[in-house]
Formats: C-alpha cells, structure tokens, sequence
C-alpha cells in the first residue's frame, strides 16, 4: 500500500491538481471550420491568386504560420480602430478564423486550388 501524498496516491495534492485543472490549458488540435471560416479562406484565395500572389503569398503564410494565433490577437486589439474605417466585422472575422489552429493550413489548402482553378483550361484566366 501507498503511503498517502506519495506521488502515486490518487489523494497527493499534485494528483487532485493535475485532474481539476490538466484541461484549463488545453489546446485543440483541430479546428471545426465553419460555412463563415470557409468563405473567408475561400475569398482570401481568389484575392491573392487573382493577383498572382499564390508563391508569395504561400511562403509567407508557411513562413509565419507560428505566428497565426498572435496576428489574430493583434487583430482583436486593433477592432475599435478598425471600427473607424468600417471594417471591424472583417477584422473580428479573420481574427477568430486565425486563432484557430490549421488556419494557415486551410488557407494554404485553398489558395492551391484556387491556382489550379486559375491554370485548369476552361478555368476562370486572370490577365
């Protein structure tokens, strides 16, 4: 038998701590998108191939993908700013699109298919 508090003892005060708070720090590891998350990667890729961007566009994004959930902070700080110019909807929009984890995957996902829509013959052709 164990003696009470050793680590193995489910009454040691680091056992009871560990189990009422071991999920206040969980992090998902993936993310439910929404039909608004969709549109928004969606838009983003027509926009950036629309524009020929795809490679930089890409690289950045792959570049800086640690750093998705800080912009979306960033993104939230600045709203009421925003707000000013009329664009505050789409600022908290992409901010929790951001925060989500697989964003910049998603939208690397999507900005692809975007570029083969683009080159596929038939497919919509931007001059």
């Amino acid at each position: 038998m164990m003696a009470a508090g050793s680590p193995g003892d489910d009454r040691s005060w680091l056992t009871r701590f560990r189990r009422a708070v071991g999920h206040a720090f969980a992090v998902p590891t993936e993310a439910v998108w929404t039909d608004g998350d969709r549109r928004l990667a969606d838009e983003v890729a027509r926009i950036v191939v629309e524009r020929r961007l795809e490679f930089a566009a890409s690289l950045w994004l792959e570049t800086h993908a640690p750093l998705a959930w800080s912009a979306g902070q960033v993104l939230h700080a600045l709203s009421p700013i925003l707000a000013g110019v009329g664009r505050e909807r789409d600022a908290e929009q992409l901010a929790r699109f951001l925060e989500k984890p697989g964003a910049v995957a998603l939208l690397l996902e999507r900005i692809e298919a975007a570029r083969e829509k683009r080159d596929r013959p038939g497919g919509a052709t931007a001059s």
